[in-house]
C-alpha cells in the first residue's frame, strides 16, 4: 500500500509541476514598422526616438541612450522584478530586444522568461505605437 501511494504521490506532483509553469519563450519585437506622419511624410529618427523615450515612460519603463539609434530600457516591478531591453531603431522600424532580467526565471539555454516579461514588452511596444501614431 506505501509503494502505491508513493507511486500516486509521485506521479501528481510531476505532472501537476509541468502543468504550472509560468515561463514562456522571450518574445522579441522584431522590426516593428514606423507609421508614417499624417501628411504622409517619413518620420525623423529625432521623432522615432522622441516616441520610444515616450513610450517607455508611460509604462514606467526607464529609457537611456547607449550609442547611435540605439535606446536601453529597464523597469523594476514591486521593487523586485528587473527587466531590461536594448530597442534599435530607423525612421522607418524599430526593434525590443531582451538583455537582461533578475527575479523572472529566464533560462538561458530554452530562452524561456516569466510569463509577464512577455506582456511588459507587449505594452511597451503598443505605448510606443501609440506615440508614433500621436494618440
Amino acid at each position: 500500500m506505501n509503494s502505491r501511494l508513493a507511486f500516486i504521490s509521485s506521479f501528481i506532483l510531476i505532472a501537476g509541476g509541468t502543468g504550472c509553469t509560468t515561463s514562456q519563450p522571450i518574445q522579441n519585437t522584431i522590426d516593428r514598422a514606423v507609421p508614417a506622419n499624417v501628411d504622409g511624410s517619413a518620420r525623423t529618427l529625432d521623432e522615432v526616438k522622441a516616441a520610444i523615450i515616450k513610450g517607455c515612460h508611460a509604462k514606467r519603463w526607464s529609457a537611456v541612450m547607449d550609442g547611435e539609434a540605439l535606446i536601453k530600457c529597464s523597469i523594476l516591478i514591486r521593487g523586485r522584478h528587473y527587466a531590461e531591453v536594448i530597442i534599435p531603431y530607423s525612421s522607418s522600424a524599430y526593434s525590443i530586444y531582451y538583455s537582461d532580467s533578475r527575479v523572472l526565471d529566464y533560462d538561458e539555454r530554452a530562452q524561456r522568461i516569466h510569463r509577464n516579461y512577455n506582456k511588459w514588452v507587449i505594452l511597451l511596444s503598443q505605448a510606443i505605437q501609440g506615440h508614433l501614431s500621436g494618440t
